[in-house]
């Protein structure tokens, strides 16, 4: 329904009740408000009133406004049931503005359940109370995204599920419009966090499982992954410390769950051994001093199965220069020249064959 420019409107001050003509037409000058439109006159008497509007009566006596319209105005419009002049029951609503509301009204507000459509394009299909989203329901967006689940006050809050038109999806509690609680979010790259959130971001302590395998426990803080956590491989291995997303960075402790490395204790640098650390084998190694990109680097000691140790200087896990030390006289030291890391493997198996055992080389 619209006022066209060049019509004369009539508003009503005071009027005990109206008719659904009267009701629209002050409804559109509400809407209007500062639209240009000026006034023609100022009339109390009900018997022009009376015949200008062609016989219809405006119910008591009361001041009317008669306006001429400058510009053509778009009226609210309903058709359905009403109750004391307001819309009551089953009904429809088309406000000026183009939205649109089919479902339940009680006293002229949306309750119970209908579907309201947006000129956006958006829609909800659910329960209102007072004309607001109250209760369950399911907002689609435009774009794509969409949410089903219960809403408050017009907002998502309780136990919903949001969709994104990426792929992404959101499932756990809200609370005024925003992740609030505890979730469950599936990226689409196959990525997923559950854990606590907060104002819509992650919070507070969570599990972050990568599409590859790895398994991140630690904590959140306004939606940023904190430094320490632990890490869990596809293979078992299992690593606790600094990180930086799923890799080791800084200093932490990793457990080795196959081949023969057992652990090991120190620094990390992108997922390498860097800086100072200690490695442990199984066939009894151990190894503590520099590191440098996942190698031996600088000053360390390697110390073997039949108890032989060696400490020197290593280059990109070379040894370069060495003093054997034996044990049964801390005196006794001698100097070899560069041993490689090939050179640790075999005296390692010398002494190992030495003593019986069978050494298997990975």
């Amino acid at each position: 329904m619209h006022l066209l420019a060049g019509e004369y409107v009539y508003i009503t001050h005071i009027i005990p009740t109206m008719t659904r003509i009267e009701e629209d037409t002050i409804n559109a000058m509400k809407a209007v408000g500062g639209a240009r439109y000026w006034d023609e006159y100022w009339d109390e008497v009900s018997e022009m009133l009376r015949s200008l509007r062609r016989g219809e009566s405006l119910a008591g006596s009361g001041l009317v406004r008669m306006a001429r319209v400058e510009e053509t105005v778009a009226l609210d419009h309903y058709e359905g049931q009403t109750k004391d002049g307001k819309a009551h029951g089953r009904g429809e609503m088309i406000w000026a503005n183009g939205n649109k509301y089919e479902g339940g009204f009680v006293g002229g507000m949306a309750e119970g359940k209908g579907v309201y459509t947006y000129t956006s394009g958006n829609f909800y299909t659910g329960e209102f109370k007072k004309g607001k989203r109250n209760g369950k329901g399911a907002f689609e967006w435009k774009g794509g995204k969409v949410y089903v689940g219960g809403w408050k006050d017009n907002k998502e809050h309780g136990k919903g599920k949001r969709e994104y038109a990426s792929g992404t999806v959101y499932a756990g509690q809200w609370k005024d419009g925003k992740e609030r609680g505890r979730g469950e979010t599936k990226y689409a790259n196959g990525d997923k966090h559950e854990g606590r959130y907060k104002n819509g971001k992650t919070h507070g302590e969570g599990v972050y499982t990568y599409a590859g395998g790895i398994i991140f426990m630690g904590e959140w803080e306004n939606g940023r992954q904190q430094r320490r956590g632990i890490l869990t491989y596809p293979n078992g291995d299992v690593y606790s410390g600094d990180v930086k997303g799923c890799t080791p960075s800084g200093n932490g402790q990793m457990s080795f769950q196959t081949g023969n490395m057992l652990s090991y204790d120190g620094d990390w640098m992108h997922g390498k051994y860097h800086g100072v650390g200690k490695m442990a084998w199984r066939d009894g190694n151990e190894y503590e001093g520099g590191w440098k990109n996942g190698k031996q680097h600088g000053n360390g000691s390697h110390t073997f199965a039949d108890g032989t140790t060696k400490k020197g200087e290593w280059k990109d896990g070379t040894l370069q220069t060495t003093q054997e030390v034996d044990e049964s006289d801390s005196d006794s030291v001698e100097i070899v020249g560069a041993l490689t890391a090939e050179d640790v493997v075999a005296q390692n198996v010398k002494a190992a064959e030495a003593n019986g055992e069978v050494i298997e080389i990975l």
